[in-house]
């Protein structure tokens, strides 16, 4: 009898659970459909409203942060939703929110709520760098000029990337320009290298970023940046060329430095044997090289 009493108890505890588990579950698939309805009723009778999902780790708020659902997300942290849980990967709530909103004010709302704007993830990115690969201005701005986190704008992610390498890189150049301006509580480690050997000056030139190479240019002291070579022992220049990088930004950089097409690889080539190799009958490139002087190696290919 006692035995039985027990499986009883058990069994009730296992059934109790799974409808408990089968609840939080709605409540985290409510907030996937933004569906306010079913959110509320979910948060009504889950028994705890920060459950993390079992594959990804998000909590509801996560979930509504990522879709950038703003009824959603002010429901569940005025319900008492925790705003500083991570996901599988170390993302919080907030990181999810500033790399997909352009709504300020539910970013606001979230970090006057409790939000971290210094947390990082599993890779050590920051709620500004993730800031800085969504292209608004109004969320970047908002971010950097938040309680401490202009003191932190030169940590590094684990690629040794910062916060303006990761701007520069994806073409923010409001962010870029943010980084660079006068005034911030500390200097913009506008030399920072990363795993590849590349600044955010390089960064820009490589991806065709015309208007931030430019202004890295008219910064004083930034212009140097043109004659690094990066961990393969190629110069910037002999890299846009090989790549094929927009005509625009390699006549930029060899206009104010003409002293790049006297830099060479590893084996002596230049820039006028890259043009030989690679863009043979790019006659814009050649001239603009032939009227700065340069000629072939003689370097094989």
């Amino acid at each position: 009898m006692k035995k039985l009493c027990a499986l009883s108890v058990l069994l009730c505890f296992a059934i109790g659970a799974v409808f408990a588990n089968h609840h939080a579950e709605e409540l985290v698939r409510a907030a996937q459909t933004r569906n306010l309805h079913a959110l509320e009723n979910a948060i009504r009778i889950a028994p705890n409203i920060n459950h993390q999902s079992p594959t990804t780790g998000r909590t509801a708020l996560i979930e509504a942060a990522a879709a950038d659902w703003d009824a959603g997300v002010r429901m569940l942290m005025g319900r008492g939703a925790a705003p500083n849980i991570t996901d599988h990967t170390g993302m919080s709530a907030l990181m999810h929110a500033v790399g997909r909103t352009e709504n300020v004010a539910l970013v606001r709302f979230m970090i006057e709520s409790g939000a971290n704007p210094n947390q990082w993830d599993n890779t050590h990115r920051t709620v500004l760098m993730h800031a800085a690969r969504n292209q608004s201005d109004a969320i970047f701005g908002f971010i950097l000029n938040t309680t401490g986190v202009a003191a932190n704008i030169n940590r590094i992610d684990n690629s040794r990337q910062n916060t303006l390498i990761i701007a520069a890189s994806v073409g923010n150049y409001n962010a870029v320009a943010q980084l660079l301006a006068p005034g911030l509580p500390t200097r913009t480690n506008v030399g920072q290298v990363d795993n590849m050997g590349r600044t955010a000056f390089v960064h820009a030139a490589f991806e065709g970023h015309l208007d931030i190479v430019r202004l890295f240019l008219s910064r004083p002291g930034i212009g140097t940046d043109v004659l690094r070579t990066d961990i393969s022992g190629v110069p910037v220049l002999l890299h846009l060329i090989q790549f094929r990088v927009s005509d625009s930004v390699i006549e930029t950089i060899v206009t104010r430095h003409p002293e790049t097409l006297r830099q060479a690889d590893g084996r002596g080539r230049n820039a006028m044997d890259y043009l030989n190799q690679f863009q043979r009958n790019n006659t814009n490139l050649r001239s603009l090289f032939n009227f700065h002087g340069a000629v072939a190696s003689g370097n094989g290919w």
